[in-house]
């Protein structure tokens, strides 16, 4: 009998030295084959310190579950409580399929995406490229960038269907504000996503409300979904289902697109559509239907779900903090007053306004992470080595909540802006030649339904204290539901 004992305690001791060894070569299998040897570092440089964790998955695991949460988590635990003074901001990782450098200081993060450049030395380093489109303007490189980039910011910022565009939107926001009072009780996210989303197709597409805005809305929720979903194209997994909603998205697009090349004449108030069917370059080329699908649908995917979890944050807080808001409807009130004249553009020169919405980006941090990929060999900064072809993670939401650039990030207070933060310290649009070029005319939109909300209703949080989710975007768990009243 204690033979048998000895023989079973043995065995599984024996088992669980396997374990820890398989466990073991499992755990180092990505760093033995992504790491470079120490021969290819150049001298005088070193990797940062981090991870590469599980073969195949990497970190995504844990980084999926503690983001989702609390963003601030996944570093406390992974990085600033492991290489505490160990590090200048900036670690490694396997996020996304592939091994990364992620930056989170102001200076790192400057250096990442103000040196992109032709795409030499940092190239476009989207994690999904097939779900935003191999012609949108996130993907391209080169000189291919900055041609498209050129003639879309061209388009966008057009002076007559710009202002067609926020006539239009002025229309929307004040139907859809009434219809949201009669309704009393509301979940503000999903209104505001299917108002953003309307309009956006009204603006570019002339495109009404009806059965065609709908099927269009659901394919785009479900490309959010597939973003930053770890890409594994199988039915069932989230990514799938974006590419399949991808490609009929592509379908209705070049539809409409072929549709108004037959036809010949422009929409009846001319849309952003008809801008991007007439512009040319500098060697008098037109943009393809495929430039024109790709970049359409990302203003889509990209406008309305930033300008939407905007303004839903932007009611959240002011409805948690009474004297902001009161300081801000009276700037509007005093705009509504002198409506007759330009009182659009009157809006852009609103500064409490802008202080208000640069606050909101900073805490939510719509896009927390921009991703570039390393195209040149021997990149070195501060210290720190880059291998080629790796991806770059640019943090920016690390900047934006760190309470050595920002007094109490935690406090929601629009008066910080008074005095404009140091230069990287606030990006809430990116940096450098892939600044967001759309950055306009959300602001222009937020700032237009702030003026009709405030100077005709109020509302109150039905639960002031829903915790936060934080994936695929930052929102309430209820969703942000209020009851919106009359003033």
């Amino acid at each position: 009998m204690d033979w048998e004992v000895a023989n079973t305690t043995t065995s599984w001791a024996a088992l669980a030295v396997v374990v820890v060894a398989v466990a073991w070569v499992a755990r180092m299998a990505n760093e033995w084959w992504y790491l470079p040897s120490p021969s290819a570092i150049p001298p005088g440089s070193k990797l940062p310190p981090g991870s590469l964790g599980w073969p195949f998955i990497g970190g995504m695991l844990s980084f999926v579950r503690l983001f989702k949460r609390d963003p601030e988590a996944y570093f406390r635990r992974h990085f600033l409580s492991r290489y505490k003074g160990h590090s200048d901001g900036i670690y490694k990782a396997h996020l996304f399929g592939s091994p990364c450098i992620i930056t989170c200081s102001p200076e790192m993060n400057k250096f990442v995406l103000g040196h992109q450049g032709d795409g030499s030395t940092f190239a476009s380093g989207w994690p999904t490229p097939k779900v935003v489109g191999p012609s949108c303007m996130v993907v391209v490189e080169g000189a291919q960038h900055k041609r498209m980039r050129k003639l879309l910011t061209d388009a966008i910022t057009h002076p007559l269907p710009l202002r067609r565009s926020l006539l239009r939107q002025e229309r929307r926001f004040t139907n859809a504000l009434a219809q949201w009072a009669h309704e009393k009780n509301i979940i503000l996210g999903d209104k505001l996503k299917q108002v953003t989303f309307e309009e956006i197709c009204d603006s570019f597409l002339s495109l009404n409300s009806g059965p065609l805005v709908k099927k269009m809305l659901g394919f785009t929720r479900g490309l959010v979904g597939g973003v930053r979903a770890f890409p594994i194209n199988i039915p069932g997994f989230t990514y799938y289902n974006a590419l399949q909603c991808r490609k009929s998205m592509t379908e209705i697009m070049h539809s409409i697109i072929q549709d108004r090349r037959n036809a010949g004449i422009k929409a009846e108030d001319e849309d952003f559509l008809d801008v991007l069917l007439e512009v040319r370059d500098e060697e008098g080329k037109c943009l393809i239907d495929d430039e024109i699908s790709d970049n359409i649908i990302s203003f889509l995917l990209a406008g309305h779900e930033s300008i939407a979890y905007t303004l839903l944050w932007t009611m959240v807080f002011l409805a948690k903090n009474t004297k902001v808001l009161n300081k801000l409807r009276m700037e509007h009130m005093s705009l509504r007053s002198k409506k007759e004249g330009d009182w659009i553009a009157d809006l852009k020169k609103s500064p409490y306004t802008n202080f208000v919405l640069d606050e909101v980006l900073r805490r939510i941090s719509v896009s927390p992470m921009l991703f570039r990929t390393v195209k040149k060999e021997g990149i070195n900064y501060k210290g720190y080595y880059f291998p080629k072809g790796w991806k770059v993670v640019a943090w920016l939401r690390a900047s934006h909540m760190d309470s050595n650039l920002f007094t109490d990030p935690d406090n929601f207070d629009p008066d910080r802006f008074i005095e404009p933060p140091r230069s990287g310290f606030y990006m809430p649009f990116g940096h450098g030649p892939r600044l967001c070029p759309g950055n306009t005319l959300a602001l222009l939109s937020s700032r237009l339904f702030i003026h009709i909300l405030l100077t005709n209703y109020k509302w109150s949080l039905v639960n002031p204290d829903a915790p936060v989710t934080y994936l695929p975007h930052p929102k309430p768990i209820d969703g942000g539901e209020v009851v919106l009243e009359p003033l």
